[in-house]
């Protein structure tokens, strides 16, 4: 299966069901658009130790048990991730703010804003779950975040 090239704000779920994780390539640090690369792993593979940025498929669940689907930033080459994070509510992306984000994005698109585009209550979300559905050659293999309102709870 050979899928073309992406940006990140051309990724679409769609494109994360074929294939669950999207190597950066190029300046991503620089260029927040960056191209993506399908990382193709086949079954039981591992995303790979000399890869930096892999954009990642994600099972979310909520306080109150439900799944969604959502996508992160992690890192190949450290234990880096699940990190900006964003989650689908079935017609849009919603990305997923806490802190220590600064104050002036939390008013506007803060834990609040995020129960709204979900239409459920704080305590129906928070805590929140992201679960990266690929695993990692650089422990730990599973990459694991669980978010408060107030921000990261535990990282596994």
């Amino acid at each position: 299966m050979t899928m073309s090239t992406r940006t990140l704000s051309t990724l679409a779920y769609d494109d994360l069901l074929r294939c669950s994780a999207w190597r950066a390539v190029g300046d991503f640090e620089n260029d927040e658009d960056a191209s993506l690369e399908p990382l193709e792993l086949k079954v039981g593979e591992r995303v790979p130790s000399d890869v930096e940025d892999v954009w990642c498929l994600c099972d979310v669940f909520f306080a109150d048990g439900s799944k969604h689907m959502g996508c992160a930033l992690c890192r190949g080459d450290c234990d880096d991730g699940p990190i900006l994070r964003s989650v689908w509510n079935g017609s849009e992306d919603i990305r997923q703010y806490v802190s220590p984000t600064p104050q002036f994005i939390l008013v506007k698109e803060g834990p609040n804003h995020f129960c709204e585009k979900f239409r459920r209550s704080i305590n129906s979300v928070f805590p929140i779950t992201f679960a990266a559905v690929v695993k990692f050659e650089t422990p730990p293999h599973e990459r694991k975040i669980i978010i408060g309102v107030n921000g990261v709870l535990v990282t596994l």
